[in-house]
C-alpha cells in the first residue's frame, strides 16, 4: 500500500495525473481510511480538472478564430 502511494506521489510530481490516480484509487482500496492518500487522491483530482479546463480554452480560442 505504501509503495503504490510513493509511486503516485512521484508521478504527480511529474506530471502523470492519471497513472497517479490509478495508484492512489489501488491504495485507496487497500486502505480507505488512509488520509494521506485522500489528500493526495483530492489534489490530483483538482490539477486533472484544471488540466481539462485549460485544453477547453485552448481549443475553443483556435476554433473561434
Amino acid at each position: 500500500m505504501k509503495g503504490l502511494f510513493r509511486r503516485a506521489q512521484a508521478k504527480f510530481n511529474l506530471g502523470s495525473l492519471e497513472e497517479a490516480k490509478q495508484d492512489l484509487l489501488k491504495a485507496g482500496n487497500l486502505s480507505p481510511q488512509d488520509k494521506e492518500i485522500r489528500s493526495l487522491l483530492t489534489n490530483v483530482n483538482t490539477k486533472i480538472k484544471e488540466k481539462l479546463e485549460k485544453s477547453k480554452k485552448v481549443y475553443s480560442a483556435m476554433f473561434e478564430q
